[in-house]
């Protein structure tokens, strides 16, 4: 039903959310902390830093993946019309991409 390279969107999408998410609530977590260190904080925004990179870096390769799967880029756009659509596997991509859109250009 669906194809590899969706798989691999969707898969490598929460991965990157995941992460995004991970760092976003560590990082509230640890300013919240009163003792902690310099070097503490130093190595906290250096793995935070690199958290932060993945993330960004595992969405970006999950939109490329989606891109390859549609086979041009205006079909990308597309499937934000297609919010209402009966096919049950389009319809599941196009809800997944009114998430994916703001978490990547916002």
């Amino acid at each position: 039903m669906l194809g590899t390279f969706v798989v691999l969107y969707l898969f490598l999408g929460g991965a990157g959310a995941g992460a995004l998410f991970v760092a976003a609530v560590w990082s509230l977590l640890f300013h919240r902390t009163v003792t902690r260190t310099f070097e503490q904080s130093r190595a906290f925004r250096a793995l935070a830093g690199r958290l932060y990179l993945v993330g960004f870096g595992l969405l970006a390769l999950s939109a490329f993946c989606l891109l390859i799967d549609l086979g041009s880029p205006h079909r990308f756009f597309l499937l934000f019309s297609l919010l209402f659509n009966r096919i049950p596997h389009q319809f599941f991509l196009s809800r997944y991409q009114w998430f994916f859109f703001p978490t990547v250009f916002c």
